[in-house]
């Protein structure tokens, strides 16, 4: 067996105290629970060095939720620009284009171009295509006139 022996401290002749050593439980909060929950003590990190983080992404990784991130942002555009243009308006009826010659009148255009009984319908129609104020025409003016 081995024996132990006990030696009693001697007093030092220094005039300053002697700095003590800071407990760990000061240096890491987790080591203030029960001896299971204290942290064992780690070597010293260089200086500089990152702690390892929790997630790392692979070069693929970061291919994939690149995708994802263009796929996301496809999809939301996609679903923003997809709403209808469609009105309820007819679109514009077809046309043709006359020239007023002397002696024309609005009626006796409308009579031409639009079968029997249609005459009042067919000068409405013209006056709205061509923004006419009034059923005055002049020589030469071009107007837009329902096709046949």
């Amino acid at each position: 067996m081995s024996t132990m022996t006990m030696t009693r401290p001697t007093r030092s002749t220094r005039t300053t105290p002697v700095a003590r050593a800071v407990p760990d439980a000061r240096r890491h909060p987790a080591a203030h629970g029960s001896p299971s929950t204290r942290t064992a003590p780690t070597a010293p990190r260089a200086a500089g060095a990152r702690s390892a983080p929790g997630v790392r992404l692979t070069r693929r990784g970061r291919w994939v939720v690149t995708l994802l991130i263009l796929g996301a942002i496809l999809g939301l555009s996609l679903v923003v620009s997809s709403g209808s243009v469609a009105t309820g308006e007819r679109g514009a009826p077809a046309t043709e284009q006359v020239v007023v010659e002397q002696g024309d009148t609005l009626w006796g255009i409308a009579t031409r171009v639009g079968g029997p009984g249609e005459t009042r319908s067919v000068m409405l129609e013209i006056e709205q295509l061509n923004h006419l104020d009034s059923s005055v025409l002049v020589e030469g003016q071009v107007l837009a006139v329902p096709a046949a």
